[in-house]
Order: C-alpha cells, then sequence, then structure tokens
C-alpha cells in the first residue's frame, strides 16, 4: 500500500474516525486496508470496522455519493506528502505549540498549560448514572487541585475555591474532551475568555470519554443493559443534568449559564424538552453550531454513508478511544492533515492556525459510543424522526432504545417526542453559511421555533466559516465575545 495513504489513513482515523470505517466504500482501492491499519495503528483487528458487509449493506450503499468521491480521494492522496519524506526538524512550527504537544497528557501537562495562560484548574469527579463516573474541570485563579470523594461524601465537596461569580458549564462536543477547551490562548479560547469576563468556567464530559469518564459495572443482572448503551439522550437526561446540579451545590449559586457547541448544544436542547424543569436552574443558554436533526445536512453524503456503514446492526459498543501517539504523527502534517479533512468534511483554514494541530489532537478523539452515531443516522431521516414538520415547531424523535430501554428511560415503551417548546430559558443561536453539519437551514428553524421575546441569534454568512470554528477561532474569536456580552446581558435582566 502506498505509505503516504497509510499516513492519511493513520492520522485522519484516530482524530475524526471516518477513513477506517469507509473500508467498504474504498476496498477496490485499498484491498487489504483494514488488516493493515489495524496493525499499523496497533489495534486488534475488529469486524466492526467492516460493518455494512452483510445483508444490510444495501441500505447504505442507498446514500446518493455522487460521482465527484473517486476523484476526490486520488486528490486527498495527492495532498499528502510521504510520511517519512517530512522533515519535522524543519518544519515551521511554533515553539510554544511544539513544546506543549510534545508534553505527555496528564495531571501535570493540564495544569501547566492552563498555568502557562494564568490559571489554575480543578478536576472534580461525579456519578452521573448507570455506574458512570465523569470528570469536569474548573478553571480557577490560584493553582490546580484534584478534588476527589472524601471519605462519606458522595462527591468530594471539601478544599473547594470559593468563587461568588456565577457558573457557566460548557459541556463536551462529539469526540470531543473538556481539555481541548485549555489548549487555545487566553484570548482566543471560549473558556477562557468567560473565565476573564467575570465567570465561574466548568467545563464538562459526557459518558463514554476515554480520558474523563470510567465505567464501574453496578447491575449483573442477565437483564442489565450494556454501559455502551448510550446516545446524546441519555446525555441529556443523565450527563448534564448531573453536572448543573453538582455545580449548583458546590458553588451554592440557584443558577448557571449553559454554553453547548455542537453535541454539547444538541444534548442541552434534549434536556430541556426531556427535562423541562432545568429551565429553572439555567439563567441563558447561548447554542454554537448546534440543532434538533440533521435533515438538512445534504453535503456530507459521505459521512451519513460512513456512519451509517458504522452503525447500522451493532451492538453497542466503545468507538474510537483516545490514543496517546497522534499527536506525533500530525506533528509536521498539519497542512497536509488539513488538506485531507477540506476535502472530504469541509474542514477550513481561514480562522485557524493550523501549527496548534499537534495540540488539538492530544484531546481527540476522545471516544464515545457507536449508538451515538446510529442515533446521529436517525437525525437525518426527517420522515422518521421529526413530526408536525408542517409547522413551525417540530417535534423530534428520541433514540429506540427497545421496549424496556425505552421504560427505563422515558417511562414508556416507545420512544417519546420531544418538544421544543419546553426550552424557555434565554436563547442565542449561532450559526454560519459554512456550516455543513448544524446548517443555517436547521438553526433557522431552530430560531423560529423559540420564543420571539427570549430568543437571538447571531448568523454568520461567511462560507468559510465551518463547523469547527466554533470551538476553534484563533484568527477571528469575535464571536466567543459576543456569547460574554450574551451572558452579561442576561444575567442582568433575568426572566
Amino acid at each position: 500500500m502506498n505509505s503516504s495513504f497509510v499516513f492519511i489513513m493513520w492520522t485522519s482515523v484516530r482524530y475524526f474516525g471516518l477513513i477506517l470505517s469507509s473500508v467498504s466504500l474504498l476496498s477496490a482501492m485499498l484491498e487489504d486496508a483494514p488488516n493493515e491499519m489495524a496493525e499499523i495503528l496497533g489495534l486488534p483487528w475488529h469486524g466492526w470496522y467492516q460493518a455494512g458487509k452483510g445483508s444490510n449493506k444495501e441500505s447504505c450503499l442507498l446514500t446518493e455519493l455522487g460521482p465527484g468521491y473517486a476523484e476526490l480521494f486520488e486528490k486527498a492522496k495527492k495532498n499528502f506528502k510521504t510520511f517519512n519524506e517530512i522533515n519535522r526538524s524543519e518544519a515551521n512550527i511554533r515553539e510554544d505549540v511544539l513544546e506543549e504537544s510534545d508534553m505527555t497528557l496528564s495531571d501535570v501537562f493540564q495544569e501547566q498549560l492552563v498555568a502557562r495562560r494564568g490559571f489554575g484548574l480543578e478536576v472534580h469527579n461525579l456519578s452521573v448514572g448507570n455506574g458512570w463516573t465523569v470528570s469536569v474541570h474548573r478553571i480557577i485563579s490560584r493553582p490546580s487541585v484534584t478534588v476527589a470523594a472524601a471519605s462519606g461524601q458522595e462527591n468530594g465537596l471539601t478544599h473547594l475555591h470559593k468563587e461568588s461569580k456565577t457558573p457557566v458549564l460548557i459541556p463536551s462536543f462529539l469526540l470531543g474532551s473538556s481539555g481541548f477547551w485549555l489548549t487555545a490562548a487566553r484570548n482566543t479560547s471560549l473558556a477562557y475568555i468567560l473565565q476573564d469576563g467575570g465567570f465561574d468556567v466548568w467545563l464538562g464530559n459526557y459518558r463514554g470519554n476515554s480520558l474523563y469518564a470510567h465505567h464501574e459495572q453496578t447491575d449483573f443482572s442477565k437483564d442489565a443493559e450494556s454501559p455502551w448503551a448510550f446516545t446524546v439522550n441519555d446525555h441529556a437526561l443523565y450527563d448534564t443534568p448531573a453536572q448543573i446540579d453538582y455545580i449548583l451545590s458546590v458553588t451554592n449559586q440557584p443558577k448557571l449559564h449553559l454554553v453547548g457547541m455542537s453535541q454539547g448544544s444538541i444534548s442541552s436542547i434534549q434536556m430541556f424538552s426531556l427535562r423541562p424543569s432545568y429551565n429553572d436552574k439555567v439563567i441563558s443558554f447561548a447554542s454554537l453550531a448546534g440543532a434538533r436533526t440533521l435533515a438538512s445536512a445534504d453535503k456530507i453524503q459521505f459521512i451519513k454513508y460512513v456512519v451509517c456503514l458504522i452503525s447500522r446492526h451493532m451492538k453497542p459498543s466503545e468507538f474510537l478511544p483516545w490514543n496517546e501517539n497522534i499527536a506525533s504523527l500530525v506533528q509536521g502534517a498539519e497542512k497536509e492533515s488539513f488538506d485531507l479533512f477540506r476535502d472530504l468534511i469541509g474542514m477550513t483554514s481561514e480562522y485557524t492556525d493550523l501549527k496548534k494541530l499537534p495540540l488539538w489532537v492530544k484531546y481527540l478523539p476522545g471516544g464515545t459510543s457507536t449508538w451515538v452515531l446510529r442515533y446521529y443516522y436517525d437525525l437525518w431521516d426527517s420522515n422518521k424522526m421529526i413530526a408536525n414538520s408542517s409547522s413551525e415547531t417540530e417535534f423530534v424523535r428520541s433514540f429506540d432504545y427497545g421496549p424496556r430501554g425505552n421504560l427505563r428511560r422515558f417511562n414508556t415503551e416507545s420512544p417519546v417526542w420531544m418538544d421544543i417548546r419546553n426550552l424557555r430559558v434565554p436563547t442565542k443561536v449561532y450559526f454560519s453559511t459554512g456550516d455543513l453539519y448544524s446548517t443555517a437551514e436547521e438553526n433557522w428553524k431552530l430560531v423560529r421555533s423559540l420564543p420571539a421575546n427570549t430568543t437571538e441569534y447571531l448568523f454568520i454568512d461567511d462560507i468559510n466559516y465551518s463547523h469547527h470554528n466554533f470551538a476553534i477561532n484563533d484568527k477571528d474569536p469575535s464571536l466567543f465575545y459576543d456569547v460574554l456580552s450574551f451572558l452579561r446581558k442576561a444575567e442582568a435582566n433575568p426572566t
């Protein structure tokens, strides 16, 4: 196999989890690529990477990829230099980024990362249910500490930084980790900008994250669900509410602000729909590149195809856990890596410092469940997942966990319809023309579905402002400062 394409697969798989899972599409080109890639990655070969190879493969192939994808892959291959030809000693890498990306990921690394930006860090561990414990990071103005559960205490509430500022919770995005928000510069990071702006910033994680979540089996009965039998609905029902309750308990504050990007926004919207009592615990909600469905994301058919292959007829299992070697692979090949991501998934570099890529991927991918992907594939199907589509107020269906799973979560054996009208807090929706995932069309629907007197929006009419720029924006962080202004205004004018 061409070594440059091995490098394409290597970096892309561990960063986005897309290429390895699309082996069926590339089989004519790659032949025995799956086994070879598994060997290169040092991973055991699992047959589910070949999802779609069974009797229902045709259901995924019905996706209209279009005639240009063969040329696209050839272009992507040419965009990459052979891995051994990249001279990292001469690569134009910023010294501070090179040093940080070479450091081993650990609590010490995180403390040093945050300390360089003038802050400290608290690490809080809390239960979110079903045997899962997640870590939540709190940015502070003094040296870092880890808050462990004390004897006789459920969640470790001693030796905490006393803070009178209003808390802000920033949940994670798909395959992301809370640590990712710590990597940007102080004046370009959403988290640091909000902290400098007078808020008490907490960075959340979801079950399934291989860096900041772990599972302890609590139910050994034959009817027990797999710990990986979860979707975004579970983030909405359990993970985000548990973190909100914990933060309010620790800070002794009555309410907090919620800022969600991508999956962080989707799960937050679903939380308000499924657990409307949490409107009383949230001052305001900022939705960055969020959506309720993917029904209009018609420009990412390749991703839809890959997700279909991964998700169809699979038992719930871990997907794309964190790998410590990815940063060293990307280092020195940032432009080549971005060229591939641009060609395949619409990522742009106009607002991004590519030299920071090795630092970002120290936290990416962070892992999730294959069922999360199954649910995202469902969200592409407007006929299946949307009710009342003729009205401006649509209802989005939950995942179908089966009769027992549905009963456990929704008190009914059938999936439920989530009502967006249950979201009643002041909300600002941020979206752009260049976002191929959370499309402008979907976000206009979201804006129209929410109360006009409590809803604002910021629409960026720029084809180069892509999905990832709502989390990473080194060259124009003005959107993050707008979020800060929105939170301040909502706090000054409580509803």
